[in-house]
């Protein structure tokens, strides 16, 4: 497997580069049933309502059939899938890529086709024959509880090692490397030293992290280490408030500070905290002074939510990666476009406008008192 053609190495840098698992994504109306439970207590004996649990792929195939007359959505997911696909959607002339193995699929496309039909480079998403990751998500009452098995994602690691060097080179080519969570035990080391390569043969390259409910909590030490070469970070708010410790106030300058410490990079660096219909960006530059704005759209409502499509969140993050990369636009601007275009997702507008959107913004303001 070979990496972008070499003349492309005299072309100005690509743009975002995507590394995460792929699943299938579940969305189930209804409470949890009791046959559905009695598989959990024995396979997961841990799990906990309205949060996201690691269940075995048995025990995600057996859920996903007790449950399956009660499908809301079933379609292609996975963090880094659904990221760059709002990103293509926001701005079909970037030039993206995407990073992983791809397995089997019980839906009408697999992932890799998926993605070549918005031109997304795949020349490093592996297709192997093995049974997809499962995520199915059980929404009630306006709460989730979420079970991922891992599935064909178990791969990564080896492939991730076996590939180490064309990977660096591949992805020293992108101005931006966005990485979302795996699940099992192993992928994290080897993509953090694949990280960690990668910036130091291209210092210059960005590297966004979206932490995800289970490295935030258990915070392995690979994890940790991706954290330090991060630039962008993407946290829920109880994802902010694990690494804030104590203070967990997010309007508290000293709690950004004490994520941005972990930060390690000489670059400038910025915090997105996603909440309902806003976003709290934090930002550091090379002097280390950290200045905070709570960037909302008017025409999304306060109590907008995301709940029933657990990829939303994943979307807001490919979009306002994509927004980035638009000509003089402030990371501010950009989450307050990623917002927009989220909301229109959401409400079933168009999306694949973007021209049209800038009549919703205007400039922020920060405030660095």
């Amino acid at each position: 497997m070979s990496g972008l053609a070499t003349d492309d190495i005299l072309h100005p840098k690509y743009d975002i580069a995507f590394i995460g698992a792929m699943n299938e994504d579940i969305v189930v109306s209804g409470a949890i049933r009791d046959s559905v439970k009695e598989i959990l207590d024995t396979d997961s004996p841990g799990w906990q309502h309205f949060a996201e649990s690691t269940i075995s792929d048995l025990a995600g195939e057996k859920i996903a059939h007790i449950v399956q007359p009660l499908f809301l959505k079933h379609k292609l997911g996975g963090a880094a899938f659904n990221a760059a696909q709002a990103a293509s959607s926001f701005s079909p002339g970037l030039r993206l890529g995407m990073v992983g193995i791809a397995g089997t699929t019980t839906v009408s496309q697999s992932h890799i086709i998926s993605l070549k039909g918005q031109q997304i480079d795949c020349t490093w998403l592996k297709q192997v024959h093995c049974p997809t990751a499962l995520s199915i998500s059980f929404v009630h009452d306006g709460d989730r509880t979420r079970f991922t098995s891992i599935g064909a994602n178990k791969q990564a690691h080896h492939f991730l090692n076996e590939n180490l060097k064309q990977l660096v080179e591949y992805l020293s080519k992108f101005k931006c490397v966005h990485i979302t969570s795996f699940l099992d035990s192993h992928t994290p080391k080897s993509l953090s030293e694949l990280v960690d390569r990668l910036v130091n043969q291209a210092p210059e390259t960005e590297i966004s992290l979206s932490l995800g409910s289970k490295w935030a909590n258990e915070c392995p030490q690979a994890a940790m280490q991706l954290l330090s070469n991060a630039t962008l970070l993407h946290l829920s708010q109880k994802d902010f408030s694990l690494l804030g410790g104590k203070m967990r106030n997010e309007n508290d300058k000293r709690v950004a500070r004490r994520i941005f410490a972990q930060m390690t990079r000489p670059k400038n660096k910025a915090l997105l905290v996603r909440r309902h219909g806003s976003i709290l960006v934090s930002h550091s530059g090379l002097s280390g002074d950290t200045n905070l704005i709570e960037v909302e759209n008017p025409k999304i409502p306060g109590s907008y939510s995301s709940v029933e499509t657990p990829w939303a969140n994943d979307k807001l993050t490919g979009l306002m990666l994509a927004a980035i990369f638009l000509p003089q636009v402030q990371i501010a601007l950009a989450a307050k476009m990623g917002l927009a275009m989220a909301s229109a997702q959401e409400r079933h507008m168009d999306p694949d406008q973007p021209v049209n959107m800038w009549n919703m913004f205007r400039e922020p303001t920060w405030d660095s008192t």
